[in-house]
């Protein structure tokens, strides 16, 4: 099974990392402080509610995703701006005023179709983010012309107390059933320690 790995401030990896029960969250790479003028300066900002913090997708003419985070009267800026190309990026989503995600998704090359999705979840208190593989497709036609399609997706919601549910929905044929591992296995899990474990079985 092949290893993605994602070119922002982070992101990738695929294959056997899905098969994992923890998953330890990295420190964003750090830029450096700015002044609040030229935080005045950038014009779109997805502002994080009742904290001092907020990303943009554009930092002195550089395209990615930027965290700024207020630290007494200055701004400090991490990147997480590894990217693969041909990607999207949604708002922030809250879970608590510690713990928020993003969702990236991307087309790559390959056979027939191909689209990605990550989750990336961030901690804003420690300024680091982990990321979990949550859509997969691919499909198209093999050379004899039989069409094939590949889809898993996994559906992450908040309980309360940084605790998640994860519902893995796949879409393959019997023989391709192992396609499913490029998306998190469905059950139940915790942040805890700095990392993301599974406290329960599949759901």
């Amino acid at each position: 099974m092949k290893n993605t790995i994602f070119l922002i401030v982070v992101l990738l990896c695929f294959g056997n990392v899905q098969a994992q029960t923890i998953f330890e969250f990295q420190p964003l790479r750090i830029l450096g402080n700015v002044n609040q003028k030229t935080i005045d300066k950038i014009k779109l900002k997805d502002n994080v509610k009742n904290t001092q913090c907020f990303f943009s997708e554009i930092y002195d003419a550089n395209k990615g995703l930027f965290l700024f985070k207020k630290i007494g009267n200055e701004w400090m800026v991490y990147d997480y701006n590894d990217f693969v190309s041909n990607y999207t990026i949604s708002k922030h989503t809250t879970y608590s005023k510690r713990y928020v995600s993003i969702s990236v998704g991307a087309m790559r090359s390959g056979m027939g179709e191909n689209h990605y999705g990550w989750l990336v979840l961030f901690d804003l208190e420690k300024a680091s983010y982990l990321i979990l593989d949550v859509f997969s497709h691919n499909s198209g036609q093999y050379s004899d012309k039989t069409e094939f399609k590949q889809e898993c997706t996994s559906k992450i919601q908040y309980i309360k107390n940084n605790t998640f549910s994860v519902t893995k929905i796949c879409d393959v044929k019997k023989e391709d059933k192992n396609y499913c591992d490029h998306c998190l296995d469905s059950g139940v899990y915790k942040i805890e320690n700095g990392t993301l474990k599974k406290i329960k079985p599949n759901l």
